[in-house]
């Protein structure tokens, strides 16, 4: 009998400790840990934490190698503030209900020309700009449109011109870009980018909502 209690005992401490070992996250996690700018004049013209964020959760439940959203999928306007609690429904609402993603398969050079595109107001805003996920691009503001990007790299490899990729981008977007006419899709349902945004954030919670440097400017 004493083994017996002894046992229970033992798994009693085991259970209690593999708790007190697992990651912190519901409320920690949830919790911003500086302002996030969903503002238009400002997503729409230049890489955004949010902005990253979103692509990220596109990348992943396509299954893409890049996801590349045009900025008007943001669609909250607003500056919320360090501290707020920010849980899957919040982030969600600061995505438009109607943005769909879908897939496509692009060659190196349409990838090119399409953010060459997509980029050709900048700095001004656009409703083009482009906020992406698997890609760094390096632009240059003093070129003309159309010849501004001086580096591309695809999850850290340079872009190969005859490769075929898999890009994730929202539907607005691939009709917007002619570059992008002849690309083919891949068949598949076309998925509420809201309902990517919320699955990926009660994922990983708020510790990947930063600007990581996908997109520089020099002038």
């Amino acid at each position: 009998m004493r083994a017996h209690f002894s046992f229970i005992r033992a798994m009693a401490l085991a259970n209690a400790l593999a708790a007190f070992s697992l990651p912190a996250f519901a409320v920690a996690d949830l919790v911003l840990k500086r302002d996030l700018d969903t503002k238009s004049d400002v997503t729409c013209s230049s890489e955004t934490a949010f902005g990253n964020f979103v692509a990220d959760a596109v990348k992943k439940s396509q299954g893409a190698e890049l996801a590349i959203l045009s900025c008007s999928v943001i669609t909250g306007n607003r500056t919320i503030a360090q501290g707020t609690t920010f849980d899957a429904t919040a982030a969600a609402a600061e995505v438009s209900a109607d943005a769909r993603s879908i897939q496509i398969e692009a060659t190196g050079m349409q990838l090119l020309e399409a953010l060459e595109q997509a980029l050709a107001s900048a700095p001004a805003a656009s409703a083009t700009f482009p906020q992406v996920a698997g890609v760094r691009l390096v632009i240059d503001l003093g070129k003309p449109a159309g010849q501004r990007i001086v580096k591309l790299t695809v999850n850290g490899a340079a872009l190969d011109f005859q490769k075929t990729y898999r890009v994730a981008l929202n539907e607005d977007m691939a009709k917007s870009l002619s570059a992008l006419a002849s690309a083919r899709r891949i068949e598949g349902q076309a998925m509420p980018v809201a309902a990517d945004v919320s699955a990926h954030l009660q994922q990983v919670g708020v510790r990947d909502i930063k600007v990581l440097g996908r997109i520089k400017t020099i002038n």
